[in-house]
Formats: structure tokens, sequence, C-alpha cells
């Protein structure tokens, strides 16, 4: 992909960046991105985009052989990196059979097993350890994240072929587990002496596989037996521990803020008009609206917390100027929230630091940011 300068009314063609050819292999690219993190975590299509990470380890250890990069965020997501250059020979059909089996072996570890392992390497960034001592739910996320194998699963190289996850029987080979597949460009242009641009981009990503349930039920005392087979419904697809509403309004810490919630739910599904507007996760939902081609989610709600949109979300998901102006305005209803959160860049409220009134500020704000965004299309 060309990339170019420009300066005044000028564009300067820059060269393109070749690792191999100028003497880099994999393991820089692991490096590159081993030390500046970011560059996979802001990509939009992950939704990581204001998670905090607490691990980034190269080559961490697995039954079938060494992660490339994982990466653990303050949510207890899970980033698995494969790094594969053109140059290389399994940088078509085998490296998604590999980054599968990465997968298949780390959904056998265990809490423990992940700090004992770390404990034996020198991670780039390591706070998970304090994060599990103070934090149960995150310890308790990450357990059943790596259990159900809900993984974010990134092949990443200079060159990507889209049609490498069609040519791959294995991504069948683990139904049970509920990773997503994304094939991510690493664009490279030679900018001066020693600096280089890099741009990210996902070219391709697994979005479900289809999982089959077969039943067989035997009868008791007779040589009997019957077998049947079902596609399960697009609800229940895949492993993620994805709530009910009833199971998330149950779970909501502060029950004098439960009006409040599901009064938000129904004015987001009115005024929006999106069949996808709420969407349950694991431990709370996201509010989002159809916005170009992609949802973009807009409002987060957890269990005991809520999200506010950060400056950085803004940009990484091209939400106009005026438009976060007019947010900015409307969260300024509450002094503390603008100051304590909004310009201190500080993106979760806990609930039992705000009441009634300053949670529905901050809804009233995200519901008017996504009319707007809305009209404006």
């Amino acid at each position: 992909m060309a990339s170019y300068h420009l300066k005044g009314d000028s564009a300067t063609k820059l060269e393109d960046y070749e690792y191999y050819i100028k003497g880099r292999n994999e393991a820089s690219l692991q490096k590159s991105i081993a030390n500046n993190p970011e560059i996979i975590i802001n990509l939009p299509e992950l939704e990581l985009t204001d998670s905090e990470i607490c691990l980034v380890c190269r080559e961490y250890s697995t039954s079938r052989g060494p992660i490339d990069l994982l990466i653990i965020t303050d949510r207890g997501e899970v980033v698995i990196v494969e790094t594969k250059l053109i140059k290389n020979s399994e940088s078509t059909r085998t490296v998604v059979a590999q980054a599968i089996d990465y997968v298949k072996a780390f959904s056998a570890e265990t809490v423990d097993g992940l700090l004992d392992n770390i404990s034996r390497k020198n991670p780039i960034k390591n706070t998970i350890s304090e994060k599990i001592k103070n934090d149960e739910r995150f310890m308790t996320l990450l357990a059943q994240n790596i259990e159900r194998g809900n993984f974010r699963v990134i092949i990443l190289g200079d060159v990507i072929n889209p049609n490498i996850l069609g040519m791959v029987e294995s991504i069948q080979s683990a139904p049970h587990l509920a990773y997503t597949i994304y094939l991510v460009e690493l664009n490279g242009a030679v900018y001066g002496e020693d600096e280089i641009i890099i741009t990210p981009k996902i070219v391709a990503n697994t979005l479900e596989i289809e999982r089959s349930v077969i039943k067989i039920e035997i009868t008791s005392g007779k040589a009997e037996y019957n077998i049947e087979s079902e596609a399960p419904s697009k609800e229940s697809k895949g492993a993620k521990p994805k709530l009910s509403w009833e199971q998330y309004i149950g779970n909501v810490a502060n029950k004098g803020f439960i009006n409040i919630i599901e009064d938000f739910k129904k004015r987001w599904i009115s005024e929006i008009n999106d069949k996808d507007g709420i969407s349950m996760g694991q431990v709370g939902f996201s509010a989002g609206l159809k916005y170009g081609a992609k949802r973009k989610a807009i409002q987060f709600v957890y269990d005991r917390r809520v999200e506010i949109v950060s400056e950085k979300f803004k940009k990484s998901n091209n939400i106009s100027e005026a438009f976060y102006h007019e947010y900015k305005e409307d969260i300024k209803k509450s002094p503390e929230i603008y100051d304590k959160y909004l310009i201190a860049n500080k993106v979760e409220v806990m609930f039992d630091a705000i009441d009634a009134g300053t949670l529905k500020i901050i809804l009233d704000a995200s519901l008017n940011l996504a009319r707007k965004m809305k009209d404006a299309q």
C-alpha cells in the first residue's frame, strides 16, 4: 500500500518498508508490537479502545509451542498475536492452524498456571498479579475467558491474504471455544533515516463459526438410540458468557439505578431505532448504532460501573469535533464528572461514586450523541 508525505501542495511517495529485505525478521515485527501494543489494541474492530493493558509477554510458552505475543487487558480480555512475514513459507495456510493450536493450548491454562508461567519470563508489561489480588471480578472474568477460549486472535504480517481463512479446515476444530481471528496487515513506509511509518489494517476476520449440536439419546435397558443434529440459534453460537437482560438487571449493584438503566435502554431502542442497538456482554451491555457500514458501540454500562466517551474513543471512532463538543457540554451538567473524569481522561465511573441523577446525565449525554450521529448519516 503506497504512502505519501504531503507538504504544502506537493506529495512525495515514501519507500515501502520491507521487514525482511532491510535485515529485519519476524522477531523485530514482534518486538515492535510488544513495545507498542496500542498499535493493535486501538484497532476499533477489536472494541478494546479504552482498555488498559495488564500484561504484554513475548514467546509465552504453551504445550503447543510459544505464543509470539500474549496481551491481557484490565477487563480480563485475552489477545493472542501471531506474527508472520510474506517471505515466510508458513505465511499462508498453516499460520491459521498454528494460531488455533495456541487457542486450544491456552484455553487449558489456569490463572495460577498463567502467573507461574510469566514469573519465569520477563514480560514487557506486567501488572496482572496486582490486578488479580485486588480485583476479584477481574480474576473471575479472566478465568472464564481462558476456560471458554474467548480470545481475540491476531494474525499479523506485512502482507496478508484474506483467503487464508477459507483455506483452513482447522477453524472448525474447536467448536466449544469462542475465539475470533483477525487478519491484520502492518504496512510500513520509510519516512527518514531512522523513522518508519506503520499503518495497521484489518483485512478480514471470522464473524461466526457455525457449530452443530448433536444429541444422542439411549433408552435405558433397550438396544435403542436416537440421534439428532441441529444448528444453534444465533444467540447461542460460540461460548461467550453473555448475560441476558434479566440476569444483568439482577446483578446491578445499586438497585436504585435499575429504573434509570431500563429507561435508557427503552429510549435507545426507540430513538436510535437499531435492532442491534443494545448488545449484551459478560458483565453488562453496550448501546450502539450502525454508523456507516459497521456498528459503533457508544455507551458501555456494567453492573458496577459506567463508561464515558473519552477523547481517545472519539478519535478512534471518527466522531466529529462538533458532536463531541456537545457531548462534553452535556457532561458539564455534572461538574464532578466533567472535571474528575472527562478532563482527566478517566473512562470508568464506579456506581458507588455517583448518585442516580449523575448516572442519568451520563446516559442522556451518550443518547444525545448517538442521535446526532444517526441524523447526520
